[in-house]
């Protein structure tokens, strides 16, 4: 059972997994980058939702797919954070000094979702043809 069982050997077979999965990959290192430099890569959330959402205007399958992949990746990695905040802190007696951990959840959540309807929308166009 090789990556070809998956859709992910064969570009020519199923290009929109592919697609997707790469995104899911650039998704964890945005991700990553978000966490480390948060005022300079927020920006990249914001241009990964604008990228998304051209591409769901103009029904570019392949790349709706791809920022579909990197903001439900991206949005993932930012709810870990908030939940594994959220249970550091509630360890403590003050929160981590009163920490308020709503604002990334929702970013998180909102990253998430965003890229999760993209990619339902995607699929469903798609199977619709």
């Amino acid at each position: 059972m090789g990556l070809t069982s998956f859709g992910l050997g064969n570009r020519h077979r199923h290009p929109l997994a592919t697609s997707f999965v790469l995104g899911i990959g650039a998704g964890i290192l945005t991700g990553l980058l978000v966490s480390v430099l948060p005022i300079a890569s927020a920006a990249l959330l914001v241009v990964g939702l604008f990228a998304m959402a051209v591409a769901l205007v103009r029904n570019d399958a392949l790349r709706s797919l791809f920022t579909a992949g990197i903001l439900v990746a991206a949005g993932g990695y930012l709810a870990f954070g908030a939940i594994s905040t959220i249970v550091a802190c509630s360890q403590t007696d003050d929160f981590c000094g009163q920490a308020n951990v709503w604002p990334l959840a929702l970013i998180a959540l909102a990253t998430f979702g965003a890229g999760a309807l993209a990619a339902v929308i995607t699929v469903t166009r798609q199977r619709a043809r």
